[in-house]
């Protein structure tokens, strides 16, 4: 709304008289303010702004032109000078107004390509304001700071209740400090049932981010203390599964089968610090044991290397007095940059490409202006002939260009609007961070700043050379001047320029495309088509431990009489959603370690004698888990090939015997092939380590292969999973799907740079095509006479050809610089980029190279069938 503000203050002081507002100008704000907090409701901001643009358009036009030549006028000047300015603007703007009605093509190009240009890069530069560069609303968020206990290099864990304490009772380093926790509940009652995401918080949480609840109030210290079951909704669950009502206040909602109270709704804009992948869907009471994330402010003055060095010492001091585990360290890092590093190589290889793609949208603009001047210049000619002031026609020139920028800037401000709601809409991967993401005051203003500027300096300077004397002298004689050929130079440089844009953008496009072809090439160890996992959360607080395995059975024969499922198996974990083992390994009854420092990290499942089977997991020694070692849940183990080939470097891993923390040795009674759960992940991830498994607790998955189409007999599948407990939460997964979503970054980045390269592709195309066309145009009388003596109509058109394909070459010579950088640029923010691909290069140069032979093919084509007798007369 910020914004919103500033553009409504911005246009009245752009498009209303000093007297009026002086005299209306409250009256104004107040009628905007209220006519905003409405439109905020309805998510209609964009809308109001544009009407309001408008309104005081019409406004500031039906005032010139209305205006009474005798009327009075404060400041200096008699009435009658008032009068006559005043009737010189409206006698211009009105002309101003007629031109651009006489084109309305060109007109509603150049707007179409500058709102496009403004709304990009406003919303992805909104995006990596408020995702980046500042993630969090609240204050002191630049000095904001995480504490986690780490795992060797590799995991991060959060403080429990006592280590937050010890680490945070350091005043030079930590100027406050609160825990929180998080645990997931069932809602039931309320349709549906649902997962609630619980952050755990006490009383001071919402003290140290300074905010207030946005309906009820708080928790006190004593329903704290009590474990009170109370709680505050959160926002967005409270506006779309409560409708947004009040009056939930006081009411009670079922989670995991015990009522709550609800006493408040959570702030709006309030999220949890070191919780971003997902918001609170409820905020409830804190209690010690639940203490998994720990916030801090560091001290003024205080920076987190600094903080780094002094946790380190003090994490030293804890091991040798026992009071910290060996296998822990301790970090300080910003909230979010785990959740948002993800995003970060996106944005940063978008907004270089939306910065790309602006400057070629200005050269583009600033070509069409080029060319619409140079259309008028015989009746810019005429009227400096006819006595018309040379002032007064560069006055015309910057009032449509001035227009031009208003209409742009209004449809750019929509657009930038739009874009940023869909982002907050889609939140690819789940980040809460995208749902605050508004568009950005100065991003905007830069944005149109600089669309502005270039159409004031593309739209005045050409007016300038038209009514310079050298121009009307030339033109008197019918001779070119120094000026006409200095402007066709412009525009065969701009289009060079853009050539050279749109030829990186394509590179980069194409790196991407290969990147992620690469990608989903990759052997991922099992074979994931027609693959389907159900995660399922059954209600604990309906079964015991030792009803659990024959609840899994029911629903596992339940899915196996659906026509379409082939096989299924039981495990605690799939491929991209595993566990993890985490401890001392004993090969043979020796210690081995597998990390640099730390214990060993192993990932890996509880499965049932058919999970291998089913998912077509290689077996490349041994066997599998035999049925009745899963119904004893015997201490026997499989494992990867890398983990094999890491604990047993000489082979023999089957047969071994291997310990696991405090675990009693087992046997390794196979190996199998190693699953690759992201293709652009660290090595580790493929140290695997499987055990038998006959139930899973209340939360596990059941994988089955299908016949036919995965996605019409997910409905069957989630009715069936039903007919056991209508409270069983179902999550149906495609394991294709799955895969993809790993290599999500790169593929959403992909996406969105294949539209932008196919847009600068199509300016460029355009932009060639206005240049070949015009300079044809202009050599008229020269191509007539070339005929009329001669010249083969395929030789006129190779002239033609040969300057556009002259221009392409030098574009994409120059474009091959940028493009090397912008490889290297990929490659630093997206893993598996070769710059140096020549398949990429050679198809990106084919590409436009095509694209601007097209352009140029009309314009040859024309000048080929010109006319001799009829070009040489026209001049």
């Amino acid at each position: 709304m910020r914004v919103a503000r500033l553009v409504h203050r911005w246009l009245v002081a752009l498009l209303l008289p000093s007297g009026v507002r002086k005299r209306h100008g409250d009256d104004l704000r107040v009628t905007f303010e209220q006519a905003l907090e409405d439109a905020h409701r309805r998510g209609e901001v964009s809308r109001l702004l544009w009407r309001e643009a408008k309104d005081l358009l019409a406004a500031r036009i039906g005032s010139m032109l209305h205006d009474h030549p005798g009327r009075e006028a404060s400041g200096r000047g008699t009435p009658r000078h008032r009068a006559g300015v005043s009737g010189t603007l409206r006698d211009d703007l009105t002309h101003a107004l007629r031109s651009l009605r006489r084109a309305p093509g060109p007109v509603a190009f150049i707007v179409a390509i500058m709102a496009i240009a403004i709304g990009a890069s406003t919303t992805i530069f909104s995006t990596a304001r408020h995702t980046i560069l500042d993630p969090l609303p609240y204050d002191d968020a630049d000095r904001m700071v995480g504490l986690y206990r780490t795992v060797g290099d590799f995991g991060r864990l959060g403080p429990d209740a006592e280590t937050f304490e010890r680490w945070t009772a350091m005043p030079d380093v930590f100027d406050r400090a609160v825990a929180s926790g998080n645990e997931q509940r069932t809602l039931t009652g309320r349709g549906d049932a649902v997962v609630w995401n619980m952050v755990l918080i006490g009383a001071d949480y919402f003290d140290f981010l300074n905010v207030r609840p946005a309906v009820g109030r708080l928790f006190t210290e004593e329903e704290v203390a009590r474990g009170d079951r109370v709680l505050l909704l959160g926002w967005e669950e409270w506006r779309t599964r409560f409708g947004g009502d009040s009056g939930i206040v006081g009411e009670t909602v079922t989670l995991d089968g015990e009522p709550w109270t609800v006493i408040g709704v959570g702030p709006r804009d309030a999220p949890p610090p070191m919780s971003l992948v997902r918001g609170a869907d409820a905020w409830a009471p804190l209690d010690r044991e639940s203490v998994s994330t720990g916030v801090a402010v560091l001290a003024e003055g205080m920076k987190s290397e600094r903080a780094n060095e002094r946790l380190a010492e003090l994490v030293e001091a804890e091991h040798a007095a026992n009071l910290l585990d060996a296998r822990f360290g301790g970090i300080v890092e910003r909230p979010g940059s785990l959740a948002t590093q993800r995003l970060r190589s996106s944005l940063f290889t978008l907004g270089a490409a939306v910065a790309l793609l602006l400057l070629i949208a200005c050269m583009n603009v600033g070509s069409l202006l080029i060319n619409r001047a140079d259309r008028r210049r015989h009746e810019t000619a005429v009227r400096v002939a006819l006595g018309v002031g040379r002032g007064r026609l560069v006055r015309l020139h910057l009032l449509e260009s001035v227009l031009l920028a208003l209409l742009a800037s209004a449809a750019g401000l929509g657009l930038a609007y739009w874009g940023t709601d869909l982002i907050r809409r889609l939140r690819p991967g789940g980040l809460d961070t995208l749902s605050r993401v508004t568009v950005d005051g100065p991003v905007l203003l830069f944005a149109v700043a600089l669309s502005v500027g270039t159409g004031l300096l593309f739209g005045v300077m050409p007016a300038l050379t038209a009514v310079s004397r050298r121009a009307v002298d030339a033109l008197r004689s019918g001779m070119r001047s120094r000026e006409d050929r200095a402007a066709v130079r412009a525009r065969w440089g701009l289009v060079v320029a853009e050539v050279a844009l749109s030829f990186a953008l394509l590179v980069a496009s194409g790196l991407l495309i290969r990147t992620v072809a690469d990608l989903r090439a990759v052997d991922q160890g099992f074979r994931p088509e027609q693959l389907v996992a159900a995660r399922l959360d059954l209600p604990e607080w309906r079964y015991s431990e030792d009803e659990l395995p024959e609840i899994w059975r029911r629903v596992e024969r339940e899915l196996e009489r659906l026509p379409s499922v082939r096989e299924s198996a039981l495990a605690s974990g799939i491929p991209t959603r595993t566990g993890v083992y985490f401890g001392d390994l004993r090969v043979d009854g020796i210690p081995v370690g597998l990390e640099d420092e730390g214990p060993t990290l192993l990932f890996g499942s509880g499965v049932s004698a058919e999970y291998f089977e089913v998912l077509d997991q290689r077996i490349v020694e041994g066997r599998g888990f035999t049925p009745e070692e899963v119904r004893d849940e015997a201490k026997v183990y499989v494992l990867s090939e890398t983990t094999a080939r890491d604990l047993w470097p000489a082979g023999g891993a089957v047969g071994g015997r291997l310990g696991y923390g405090d675990e009693e040795p087992g046997i390794v009674v196979g190996v199998v092939a190693d699953v690759n759960p992201s293709p652009e992940g660290d090595a580790r991830t493929m140290r695997q380590m499987y055990t038998p498994a006959r139930a899973v607790w209340d939360e596990g998955f059941l994988v089955f292969r299908v016949e036919g189409s995965v996605t019409d007999m997910l409905p069957e599948a989630r009715r069936a999973l039903r007919v056991v407990d209508e409270n069983i939460l179902v999550e149906l997964l495609s394991l294709e799907d799955l895969l993809l979503d790993q290599i999500g970054s790169q593929r959403l980045t992909m996406h969105l740079l294949n539209v932008l390269a196919t847009m600068a592709l199509f300016l460029t195309t355009i932009g060639l095509f206005g240049v070949v066309a015009q300079v044809t145009g202009r050599r008229t009388r020269e191509i007539g006479i070339r005929i009329a003596l001669g010249a083969p109509r395929a030789g006129v058109a190779g002239l033609v050809l040969r300057s556009g394909l002259a221009a392409t070459a030098a574009g994409i010579v120059a474009g091959s610089v940028l493009a090397w950088g912008a490889g290297r640029w990929i490659r630093a923010q997206v893993p598996g980029v070769e710059e140096a691909d020549p398949a990429t290069w050679i198809a990106a140069g084919l590409v436009l190279a095509m694209a601007c032979l097209a352009a140029t093919l009309l314009p040859a084509h024309r000048a080929s069938r010109t006319d001799p007798v009829k070009a040489i007369a026209s001049e």
